[in-house]
């Protein structure tokens, strides 16, 4: 089912509805957050500093194993990703998904290293707002 470039499409042959494997990989965007999670606490998407659109590009970061959602719909920084993010831990370039699932993975690796030369983690880390000092009704 996996396919070249950004995935593979078909139709149901039940439906006809689009079925599509999308290539996922890890972007400067989604870091904020993952460092955002590095103080162990864990933290509402809101929560992290990022703008709407990266919310929805970080919750990828669950099909690496890097962060987990807990019940109360916060996400915590597993093992894996602060593994990932000390430099210790090198992963699959590109995830294949399919409907939640992974389907396949690339055997070509990154690492942490590799994306933060095109994010600036000290310029984030300055700007960042304490969690004590965070209010989330600023959000609204």
């Amino acid at each position: 089912m996996v396919g070249q470039g950004d995935g593979f499409m078909n139709k149901c042959p039940h439906c006809n509805q689009l079925m599509k494997v999308y290539r996922r990989s890890i972007r400067k965007n989604m870091l904020p957050g993952l460092y955002a999670l590095s103080d162990r606490t864990p933290k509402k998407t809101s929560e992290l500093g990022l703008t709407i659109g990266a919310r929805s590009d970080f919750t990828i970061l669950r099909y690496w194993g890097l962060i987990c959602k807990q019940e109360d719909s916060k996400w915590s920084l597993t093992d894996k990703g602060r593994n990932f993010l000390n430099g210790e831990l090198s992963i699959a370039k590109y995830l294949y998904i399919f409907n939640s699932q992974i389907e396949g993975k690339s055997n070509e690796l990154l690492n942490i290293y590799q994306i933060e030369d095109i994010f600036d983690k000290e310029e984030f880390m300055n700007h960042s707002v304490p969690l004590d000092e965070f209010n989330a009704e600023e959000l609204e």
